[in-house]
């Protein structure tokens, strides 16, 4: 939707702005989300919604509501989504079974990593690899008042340097489709370097995940959406609160096989060249 991009660009610029104010005022992420759900033709009994302000100063949290079992509420809806600094992930999900029925959720993380570079790092620019993944499902025969199923809004920023394309990452798109999703997205991104305990390397990070009017089906994409960055050998990274930061992705399946199978072939070759050998 085109307000995600908008979103994703102001909270980045609320971030750099906070960086340089007083440590008190960013302290912590800004961290939030919406879920709201109506169902039947109970008037206010049948609507439910749980919100946490998107600019909530938190380092994680989760949000559930389901639509309460009344004689009037002819549907039943829930939703839920979560977010956390620490593990660079957002989630959501929603429900919606039965006639009328409506589920929204929307969740949203924005905050600003300080990256600490070993000592005798040189200055300048260093361009690390930046990646995101996301992967759900839209369940057979799910339908939506309007738009798409899911919209997301990923983004990666050396907060010190400004948009431009070399010190900025980001993806957005919709998810339009029913059945399984799994994407990823990678890019490069170069963060300045000076040296400085005052002024340390940062890196501005957003994202944005948003359902909105599901009628019938189920859309999850709650354990998904996961940032990454390629810290180089003696980097070390945590969240503005302070708490650390693991970048180090899991090792996808099939790359684990493929050196899986290199290490067996290696020492097949290995045994191989020793029986050849005169004894």
């Amino acid at each position: 939707m085109s307000h995600l991009p908008i979103f994703r660009l102001c909270a980045a610029a609320v971030a750099i702005a906070a960086s340089f104010a007083s440590p008190r005022v960013f302290a912590t992420a800004q961290i939030g989300g919406v879920v709201s759900l109506t169902t039947g033709q109970g008037g206010g009994t049948c609507n439910v919604s749980a919100v946490v302000p998107l600019t909530t100063l938190q380092d994680s949290f989760s949000l559930s509501a389901m639509t309460p079992s009344l004689p009037d509420c002819t549907a039943i809806a829930a939703g839920a989504v979560h977010a956390s600094a620490a593990l660079r992930d957002v989630g959501l999900r929603v429900s919606s079974s039965g006639s009328p029925g409506n589920a929204s959720a929307q969740v949203a993380l924005n905050d600003t990593y300080i990256i600490t570079p070993p000592p005798g790092t040189p200055t300048g620019m260093i361009a690390m690899p930046v990646s995101f993944t996301l992967e759900g499902d839209v369940a057979p025969g799910s339908m939506m008042g309007f738009g798409p199923f899911l919209s997301y809004d990923f983004g990666i920023t050396d907060t010190n340097s400004g948009f431009s394309s070399a010190t900025a990452f980001s993806a957005t798109g919709q998810i339009t489709a029913i059945g399984h999703t799994s994407l990823t997205f990678n890019g490069v991104v170069s963060f300045l370097n000076l040296n400085q305990a005052s002024f340390p390397m940062r890196a501005t990070l957003s994202m944005t995940m948003l359902t909105n009017q599901l009628l019938l089906g189920s859309v999850d994409f709650y354990n998904t959406g996961v940032s990454y960055i390629s810290l180089p050998p003696g980097f070390t990274a945590t969240t503005s609160s302070g708490l650390p930061v693991n970048f180090a992705p899991v090792p996808e399946p099939a790359t684990s096989m493929l050196w899986l199978t290199g290490l067996m072939l290696g020492g097949w070759v290995v045994r191989r060249r020793a029986a050849r050998q005169p004894r």
